[in-house]
């Protein structure tokens, strides 16, 4: 049979002209797809809402702790950051509340493999967070139970892996006052030239730190800080206020009060303070907390941290209302010394901020524990740091 060669051109022409539409049309849908793939949640500082940065799920009314495991471990699992010992838990309100935004994945991050796209001001307000300030924190305790980041950097790329339980302590903690804590100032302290100022130890001598919501935090900076200070020489600025502290005690306010065994024994107390660096010891006297030493107001408050906060002889006026108060005065600059220099030597740790998570904004990409990085990236990657707190 001769071969219908009108017919024959018919499937040809159609090859022709339809085959690059298919091939097209798939090209198009394969690109949809690796698109897809090559896009992550995100969870950015600028994602959190103003206020406070957790919503509290209570269970048996507001005062019981918050419904998300503050003592769990954290388990491998895909997409970890969901987890009740993660970024989730701690910005729920963010988590919660905004849109399953996207960003594209860098080309160096493999497929196949979950990432969430942050910043490093997430990661280190995460550290904030999720750090215990309570002086029974155990030190021997495993690292599923504590604050971990390992970070690891392909090139500019920063890949970190994190952990750590929310602490029910830090339930208040607003948006701004973590922010205004990163960059080094923080309540009662208005700007960096308040840490040497003395105002704020005794604040911190007013606060009633047996309250959970009064707890200091697990971690400080403080700029200016040596990069290896010596033995009991941490914190070299918030020292120098309890030093300022003492010595405004001697030189502007114990003159107006010559004899006051309330003036003479804060000035042992914090003679002891700043010889010893150590609280263990510190002599009372007459300032031992109890029944006896009245409960200030407010404006009272206010007053004492003006009067420390400045360094020079106090008015006749200042003096006039010091003289009634005089005894919880005392007492708080005392106690509040006390318990910085303590908190330094036993508690709080000192949040070194490394390269790869500077500046704030720069980006970071969480994996979860079931993503590991193959070794041929491994063979490029900077550098790799494990901070645990």
């Amino acid at each position: 049979m001769p071969v219908d060669w009108a017919m024959a051109a018919v499937p040809a022409a159609v090859a022709i002209f339809v085959v690059p539409h298919i091939a097209k049309a798939l090209y198009g849908a394969a690109t949809i797809v690796l698109k897809k793939k090559r896009q992550s949640r995100r969870l950015k500082w600028e994602d959190v809402p103003e206020g406070r940065v957790h919503a509290c799920n209570p269970i048996g009314g507001p005062f019981q702790q918050c419904y998300h495991g503050s003592s769990g471990k954290h388990e491998m699992a895909k997409s970890c950051w969901e987890s009740s010992t993660s970024v989730a838990t701690v910005f729920n309100r963010a988590w919660k509340d905004s849109p399953k935004s996207t960003s594209d994945l860098p080309e160096v991050l493999p497929l196949g493999s979950s990432y969430l796209c942050t910043d490093a001001e997430t990661v280190l307000a995460f550290m904030l967070c999720s750090t215990s300030g309570k002086r029974d924190r155990n030190p021997g305790s495993s690292s599923s139970d504590k604050t971990e980041v390992v970070l690891d950097s392909i090139g500019r790329v920063v890949i970190a892996h994190v952990q750590g339980n929310f602490q029910p302590e830090r339930q208040q903690l607003t948006k701004r006052e973590l922010s205004c804590i990163l960059r080094d100032v923080s309540f009662p302290m208005m700007s960096e030239a308040d840490i040497v100022r003395g105002g704020w130890i005794v604040a911190v001598g007013l606060m009633d730190l047996r309250q959970n919501s009064q707890t200091p935090l697990g971690l400080w900076t403080c700029p200016k800080e040596p990069a290896n200070p010596g033995f009991r020489r941490n914190g070299v600025r918030f020292r120098l206020a309890v030093a300022r502290c003492r010595d405004h005690i001697i030189k502007n306010i114990a003159p107006h009060f010559p004899g006051n065994q309330y003036v003479l024994d804060a000035i042992k107390a914090f003679d002891s303070l700043v010889t010893t660096d150590s609280g263990s010891g510190m002599p009372t006297g007459s300032l031992e907390a109890g029944p006896s030493i009245p409960h200030l107001r407010s404006s009272d408050c206010a007053f004492l941290c003006k009067v420390f906060n400045e360094y020079h002889d106090i008015s006749a006026q200042d003096r006039t209302r010091l003289e009634p108060i005089l005894l919880p005065t005392m007492s708080a600059a005392a106690k509040g010394a006390c318990e910085v220099i303590e908190y330094l030597k036993d508690v709080g740790l000192e949040m070194k901020v490394p390269p790869d998570l500077q500046p704030f904004d720069r980006e970071v990409w969480l994996r979860d524990c079931t993503t590991k990085l193959p070794t041929d990236l491994l063979a490029q990657k900077t550098t790799q740091i494990t901070i645990l707190a």
